[in-house]
């Protein structure tokens, strides 16, 4: 059971040459299928492809904007576009291709990091390629289940970082590693600066450098939403970056009373 064997056996019972994921919370815009098939008819070689989410999202809510904002500006600032990882959110494969690489892992029971170890196993061979005007807006849901999400990806995705020792290009690249980790040493610093006030130059320094990851999502919010929305988005950021070194620090202990049992 799961959406990873779900999935595998969509894929097993389709008849056409090229797979087309999506999710059920999400709204492709209408020419996203058109746009996805021209790629595959251009390029005989095309291994894969994904699109990212609109700016705006499917339920025009407080937080959905936040959300809908932070994955659009992760995804719109890359320079990279080829060897991106695969997301079953928006994204295509060819059949004999997602056959040769052998379709998701099913020990995934859940919506996990199933689709980015895939995307990982595809990447050792061929290429995944993303185009940016392939967009579908999101429903988002509340703040307190991102929240749980960001844990729980954050803490099985280090397990496969372990594996392959690297970064993406997108997203869980290294400066939003050092974006993280700053959250973290901000905090720490702004706590010593009660008892040794010199501190807070230190604790400045890793604020700005938190920020600094985050400027075309705040940009946006201040575009979009106003001057409230984007101290809005600082703060909801912070949060949820000590809630990804949460899930990492996770399995970072899981992974050491494993190996000393």
């Amino acid at each position: 059971s799961g959406p990873a064997k779900a999935r595998n056996v969509g894929a097993e019972k389709a008849k056409g040459d090229i797979l087309f994921f999506t999710d059920s919370d999400v709204l492709l815009n209408d020419d996203a299928l058109e746009k996805t098939a021209a790629h595959f008819k251009k390029n005989p070689y095309l291994a894969s492809i994904v699109g990212i989410y609109s700016i705006a999202p499917a339920n025009d809510e407080f937080f959905a904007w936040f959300a809908s904002l932070q994955k659009y500006s992760n995804w719109i600032k890359t320079k990279k576009l080829t060897k991106t990882p695969f997301r079953t959110e928006i994204g295509a494969v060819r059949k004999s291709i997602f056959e040769e690489v052998g379709g998701f892992n099913t020990k995934y029971k859940k919506a996990d990091t199933e689709d980015y170890e895939f995307g990982y196993r595809m990447l050792k061979k061929y290429e995944v390629i993303l185009d940016k005007t392939i967009q579908g807006k999101h429903h988002f849901p509340e703040f307190k289940t991102i929240a749980r999400n960001y844990f729980k990806r954050s803490s099985m995705w280090f397990k496969l970082f372990l594996k392959r020792k690297k970064f993406d290009d997108v997203t869980t690249t290294p400066s939003m590693g050092l974006s993280v980790i700053s959250s973290f040493l901000f905090l720490i610093s702004a706590l010593a600066s009660f008892f040794y006030p010199k501190s807070i130059f230190i604790a400045i320094l890793f604020l700005l450098l938190f920020l600094k990851e985050h400027l075309l999502l705040y940009k946006l919010a201040l575009m979009k939403k106003g001057f409230f929305f984007l101290i809005y988005s600082a703060v909801i950021s912070y949060v949820l970056s000590l809630t990804i070194l949460a899930g990492v620090l996770k399995s970072v202990f899981s992974l050491f009373a494993y190996n000393k049992s």
